[in-house]
């Protein structure tokens, strides 16, 4: 995946000769320019994915997403409270982050070295219990039929596509604080981002915190 601003300024050159009056850049111009795509980059982000793992989520090649990065940046390490208990409670460093939002992620590559940003779905949160039963489908581990309770600060993450997904089936749950943003809109092509998963797709069976009920 590649950053739409990495690759603006990777190719943006600013060539300052200001020979006249009728030519010099207006600084203050250009300066408010930098700021604002700036303060953009900082509120959103676009990103290119790349992958099967979210199929049929997002196509294999080519979809372009909107990535919201506000509601995350504005409580990062607990600067700010977590959800009132009627949203369920504080979730570590980030807060408005819900079961079903799909999210990119960085730095998983230190728990899987193949793999840098990751787009994938948020599956369970802090409190729930994972049941390995039927998560490990395909793969082979020897936690096959335990448990794994999601620990503070902390989530599961999951690929739409279970057989071409490498997500915390393989390593585990993630530091929340990995989380970059929400993918809130799909820009190419165009359409919404569903917080449900594709009908079909097979899921984990999910304990969910303070005895809500199970989901699979």
């Amino acid at each position: 995946m590649a950053s739409f601003r990495d690759n603006l300024f990777r190719n943006l050159t600013f060539h300052l000769r200001p020979t006249s009056s009728s030519t010099e850049i207006p600084y203050s111009g250009l300066l408010s320019w930098l700021l604002l795509a700036q303060l953009s980059y900082e509120l959103f982000d676009t990103t290119y994915l790349t992958g099967r793992s979210m199929e049929p989520t997002f196509n294999d090649v080519g979809d372009v997403v909107l990535v919201d990065k506000f509601a995350f940046k504005s409580s990062l390490a607990g600067k700010l409270p977590g959800r009132s208990e009627e949203d369920g409670g504080s979730w570590g460093p980030i807060k408005g982050l819900s079961r079903g939002d799909v999210v990119i992620a960085s730095g998983v590559h230190s728990l899987s070295p193949r793999y840098g940003f990751v787009c994938k779905r948020v599956v369970a949160v802090p409190g729930d219990v994972v049941h390995l039963d039927s998560l490990y489908h395909g793969v082979n581990d020897p936690r096959r039929g335990g448990k794994v309770a999601v620990p503070d600060g902390s989530v599961w993450l999951e690929g739409d596509n279970p057989p071409k997904s490498r997500d915390s089936r393989h390593y585990g749950v993630i530091p929340a604080s990995l989380i970059i943003g929400r993918v809130v809109w799909r820009l190419w092509p165009w359409g919404p981002v569903s917080a449900e998963r594709p009908e079909g797709v097979r899921r984990s069976t999910v304990e969910l915190r303070e005895g809500r009920g199970q989901r699979r």
